[in-house]
């Protein structure tokens, strides 16, 4: 969104009868090179505030003191340059719109620089800036940039939840929380994803945290029992099926949780991408809709296995539905992208044994979960299923 509008800053000059004649004789000089690029020094004071008078059109009134009139002369000389500095701003900004949208990144990060330069304050350069580096993946970057931004602009609301996005990005969870409660205190209408993340945490911060995994936990869901791959299905043949062109663009995403898995059971697990739905053992089924709150049901893991016998896990399937959004969803590309790689990322996790959910928000295995990695706990609980030795 490009900006049309100018802020204007009025600064008054008061000079002391004490510092006249300096104070007088530096800003005449300084107005008298903005304004007509050379300075008068030689001619008369009367004669050089009178010629800078007729300048800017101002009529004295009868009485005014020289003093009063220069000081006039200078604070209308510093709304100008004031108002200037914002119109180069504005224009800077808008030129980092048009950049960014050739995809121009270099052009617009650098424009929008300019623009901050030009006017510390301009909080749309900063979220435009930060959101071109999350886009290239440089997050730590992307959060220097918001915390820059909350200097001049503490009160805005959406620098706060942004921020937090970053924070969860680099697994920074309390920093994340404490963000999105500064977006939910200072906005009136807040995202409910958002309102859902800080109440979970809240609820369930407490709970279960204390040991390396969470194994035990976890397998309370299933009663005990334990869904192990047997060698004889590894590597896992899995189908991936889209019910659009535009799903396409997160094919690469999904295939980084098959890797972030494998190397986390240090190749215990490993899939292998079939053509056939019918060839596969999990199946991955991508569905359009709204993408509102992630408490609803926008990602499941179906299971289908029979424990009775060893010789049954054989035939055992699952069925992972995620859903991708759809063209009313107020998410980023980006921000759809990695909604869709943190469900699959957590899918598998239930799809490879892990049925049950971990209740630290800094878990991929967290029931809703909010951040994009596998954390520490997140790989001991797997290899701990699997007796992989740690």
């Amino acid at each position: 969104m490009k900006l049309f509008i100018v802020w204007v800053m009025t600064l008054f000059l008061c000079l002391s009868g004490v510092s006249f004649a300096a104070s007088a004789e530096g800003a005449l000089k300084a107005m008298e090179l903005k304004v007509f690029g050379q300075s008068y020094a030689s001619d008369p004071l009367e004669t050089r505030v009178e010629r800078l008078e007729n300048a800017f059109q101002v009529r004295p009134a009868q009485g005014d003191s020289l003093n009063y009139r220069i000081s006039t002369l200078f604070g209308l000389e510093q709304r100008q340059v004031t108002a200037q500095a914002q119109n180069n701003a504005v224009s800077f900004y808008n030129q980092g719109v048009d950049a960014a949208s050739r995809g121009d990144d270099a052009q617009a990060i650098a424009s929008f620089e300019q623009a901050i330069h030009e006017n510390p304050g301009l909080v749309q350069a900063y979220n435009n800036w930060a959101n071109i580096l999350e886009k290239q993946g440089h997050y730590e970057n992307a959060i220097d940039i918001y915390e820059r931004a909350l200097q001049y602009a503490p009160n805005e609301g959406l620098l706060h939840r942004n921020l937090g996005v970053m924070y969860e990005r680099v697994g920074r969870i309390e920093d994340a929380i404490a963000e999105y409660t500064d977006y939910l205190h200072l906005t009136k209408n807040p995202d409910p994803p958002i309102e859902s993340i800080v109440k979970n945490y809240e609820q369930n911060h407490a709970k279960g945290l204390h040991s390396s995994d969470y194994a035990d936990f976890a397998s309370n869901a299933s009663e005990g029992r334990k869904l192990i791959w047997p060698q004889n299905l590894i590597p896992i043949p899995v189908y991936i099926q889209s019910t659009s062109a535009p799903q396409m663009v997160f094919l690469p995403y999904i295939e980084e949780c098959f890797g972030e898995w494998e190397s986390a059971t240090h190749g215990r697990v490993r899939f292998r991408e079939v053509n056939n739905p019918q060839d596969a053992n999990i199946r991955i089924v991508l569905k359009t809709g709204p993408l509102v709150d992630p408490s609803h049901d926008v990602a499941h893991t179906q299971y289908d296995v029979n424990f009775d016998s060893v010789q049954a896990l054989q035939h055992m399937h699952m069925l992972i539905t995620v859903n991708t959004g759809d063209d009313a969803t107020e998410l980023s590309p980006n921000d759809r992208a990695m909604q869709v790689h943190r469900l699959v990322l957590h899918e598998l996790g239930h799809a490879i044994g892990i049925w049950g959910h971990s209740l630290d928000p800094a878990d991929i295995m967290y029931t809703h979960p909010i951040v994009s990695r596998l954390s520490n706990r997140d790989i001991l609980t797997i290899q701990k299923l699997y007796g992989i030795q740690q």
